[in-house]
């Protein structure tokens, strides 16, 4: 059984290959994306620009080290393919180094595809599965040498026979999967499509519309609202969910459809939409949540327990190695971790029904069987299915049509009338309807009861304050506003939320100096004035500091914009000089206005001039 070894040498690939131009653009996103939240989390206060040059400096030293680890590996000559009498020793990839063996007893497909100088040997093992263009060898032609070599040395072993008897099958398994057109994939994403469509449509006006579109949000559903189970996982957030998601269901969904049928695979994809969302209702902290992310986490543990329970029925070139399923479980892991916002109860929920389902559904009646299917039953379940799916969508359309009222105050009402609530919830949706331009007097007061309900079980939650102080800005009660701001920003310890916090106060000191002038707090306040001349803020003050001290606040900005917040104190026992010079990069045309000037507190003895810069940011910046 012994046969000639054969060697076959490959060019070497180029540098810049599209894979390797991809991992260094995804590792660079990656680490912004997740360094922008590390950085808020371990640097509070930190300045954004400076956060943003160290997560920048973190992604470039990331793409550095892979540049660095490719150009030490592409230094080395590419690993060439020996064909030996018990195996194979092959290259871990195209180009690469780096050898492993392969014993004829782990190749499940050795197949020639292509044609011309598109023909490629697809070689799968064990351990991996490699593509081998024609263009990758010394010579285009070895590519079918090295394919029938191959055959030759299966061929020679005890069950060789049985072994390509196996993969003819595989080849036609998988020639079928290919041919199957998976309608029900092309659907979903078909329906989630048109949804999209009717959010940007719909009531453009309201900046929660989704709630008012079905939305999953815990309070309503539990009001009686189920239709949102169903509707929630039609909806999305920002293009990139709803692209993420569907390039998940189209790739995902489609090998599941057409290994499972498209009435199992119906039956499991909707269970775990479902299972999802009530699991969300449980414990998602979040108003409201969106996104067909539940079922498409559903598919996974689907296609987990089909490997663990039907790997024999599986063509070897769909299987995957253990290797991708520790790949997508760190992805999942880390997305869940890095990203605020992602429902991880919802992701939860669907992945374990989905799995269930599947063990259900198939325990007795693998997928690809050649027996013919008897699925009356399931067919049964799935019309049933689709029938709940098309009464959800109705229902949540027909109140959206006919409740004329936003999302927010709807998810308010909902917590107003809750005694479960809790405070977390109640802040939130009080501020979903503070912040949005369209709630009138009446709505705006409901926020504020829910506000300063969550702000009483919570006295030191700071963005609860935060909030009380953002309706009570929009009833137009300008100075509790202020106050109740201006604690928050010169509490301690410092926060990294305290920009945002310094932003808010700067509008509404804004708007206070525009309507009424400067707020003074207290008596014996002396003249002061601020100006921006030659790039630097002067300060001036005509007058003596009342014995207490003071306190005083400005802001910077140009009309239309966010403004910038200086904070100045003066002890009671120093003559401060005529002007006193902050030096800034000021942008051209700053107006500087005295907002707040305050003699009640009492300010330590011997503090000269302190200013205190905070600049403002725009994440309330839209907000009036």
């Amino acid at each position: 059984m012994n046969g000639p070894e054969m060697e076959f040498h490959l060019r070497r690939s180029p540098f810049w290959t599209t894979r390797f131009t991809m991992l260094i653009a995804l590792s660079f996103v990656g680490a912004w994306w997740v360094g922008q939240s590390v950085a808020q989390d371990l640097l509070p206060g930190l300045d954004p620009l400076w956060a943003t040059l160290i997560v920048a400096a973190l992604g470039a030293a990331l793409g550095l080290t892979l540049f660095v680890m490719r150009l030490v590996a592409y230094r080395s000559p590419p690993a060439s393919i020996r064909v030996r009498p018990d195996g194979l020793v092959l290259p871990r990839s195209v180009g690469s180094g780096r050898s492993f063996f392969a014993p004829y007893a782990s190749i499940h497909t050795v197949e020639l595809r292509g044609r011309d100088e598109r023909l490629f040997l697809l070689l799968g093992t064990a351990r991996r599965t490699l593509i081998l263009p024609a263009y990758a060898f010394e010579r285009a032609e070895d590519v079918a040498v090295l394919h029938a070599a191959i055959i030759e040395g299966i061929v020679r072993q005890p069950d060789g026979a049985r072994m390509l008897e196996a993969m003819r099958r595989g080849r036609e398994a998988t020639q079928a999967l290919i041919e199957v057109r998976p309608r029900v994939t092309h659907a979903l994403l078909g329906a989630i499509a048109v949804a999209y469509a009717i959010q940007l449509l719909a009531w453009p006006d309201d900046p929660w519309n989704t709630i008012r579109l079905g939305a999953n949000a815990r309070a309503l559903v539990w009001e009686g609202q189920i239709d949102r189970l169903v509707t929630a996982n039609f909806l999305h957030g920002p293009p990139l969910h709803i692209g993420l998601n569907a390039l998940g269901i189209w790739m995902l969904g489609g090998l599941m459809e057409r290994m499972l049928g498209p009435a199992r695979y119906f039956v499991i994809y909707v269970l775990s939409a479902l299972g999802g969302a009530l699991a969300s209702t449980y414990g998602d902290p979040f108003p409201a949540s969106v996104g067909a992310s539940t079922g498409l986490v559903g598919l996974f543990g689907a296609l987990a327990m089909v490997h663990v329970l039907h790997l024999r029925h599986i063509p070897p070139a769909v299987r995957q190695p253990a290797r991708w399923w520790l790949v997508i479980i760190g992805i999942n892991a880390a997305i869940g971790l890095a990203i605020p916002n992602v429902d991880n109860w919802g992701h939860g929920g669907g992945l374990v029904v989905g799995a269930l389902a599947t063990v259900a559904l198939t325990w007795r009646w693998p997928p690809l069987a050649e027996a013919p299917r008897r699925e009356f039953a399931v067919r049964i379940l799935g019309v049933a299915l689709l029938g709940l799916t098309v009464v959800g969508l109705g229902v949540s359309a027909y109140r959206a049509v006919t409740v004329d009222e936003p999302g927010a105050v709807q998810l308010a009402r909902a917590i107003a009338g809750d005694p479960t609530a809790t405070a977390t919830e109640q802040n939130n949706a009080a501020w979903l309807v503070a912040i949005d331009p369209a709630t009138d007097r009446e709505d705006l007061t409901l926020a504020l009861e829910l506000a300063e309900r969550a702000h009483e079980r919570k006295p030191d939650a700071r963005e609860f304050g935060d909030t009380v102080a953002q309706a009570h800005w929009r009833l137009g009660n300008v100075d509790r506003a202020i106050e109740l701001e201006r604690r928050i920003v010169t509490g301690e310890p410092v926060e990294a939320m305290r920009e945002v916090y310094a932003s808010q106060l700067a509008r509404f000191l804004a708007g206070r100096v525009a309507r009424e002038g400067p707020l003074v707090i207290g008596d014996g306040a002396p003249e002061l004035e601020f100006e921006v001349r030659n790039d630097r803020l002067h300060a001036t003050m005509r007058g003596e500091p009342p014995p207490t001290g003071l306190v005083a606040y400005a802001i910077v900005g140009r009309r239309g914009d966010l403004p910038w917040l200086i904070r100045m104190e003066l002890g009671p026992d120093r003559t401060p000089p005529a002007t006193t010079d902050l030096d800034l990069d000021w942008p051209d045309g700053l107006r500087a206005r005295v907002a707040l000037v305050d003699t009640t507190v009492n300010v330590p003895r011997g503090v000269e001039w302190e200013v205190t810069e905070y600049r403002a940011v725009d994440q309330v910046a839209t907000y009036p």
